[in-house]
């Protein structure tokens, strides 16, 4: 029996409308899953307005800036970057070996 946003702290109901700000071509479309569903809820215009209970980030923020809030993954940015390399968010295997490598470097 499926649980109701209520029980599960959600505070903005689910949209069930098209897209109200974004608009996308055909060619995206065709190529990205998210441009052709519809948004499952919008923020409210007022910002102040609390979407959940007991908010959580799981570590996916990595940087919150005046204009803008950094989101990666729920492993957070990874083992690559803090040793210069993979670009930042670096891939899961590379994090994994390199995670592997250290470990096994102090033992």
């Amino acid at each position: 029996m499926p649980v109701d946003d209520k029980e599960r702290g959600i505070l903005i109901p689910e949209w069930q409308k098209e897209e109200p700000e974004l608009e996308f071509t055909e060619a995206q479309r065709k190529r990205n899953i998210y441009a052709r569903k519809a948004p499952l809820r919008v923020m409210p215009n007022d910002k102040k307005q609390s979407v959940h209970l007991k908010p959580v980030s799981y570590r996916t923020v990595l940087r919150v800036r005046p204009e803008a809030i950094e989101v990666g993954i729920s492993m957070g940015e990874g083992v690559a970057k803090y040793l210069g390399i993979g670009g930042g968010g670096g891939s899961l295997l590379l994090d994994f070996f390199l995670s592997m490598l250290l470990f096994l470097c102090f033992l």
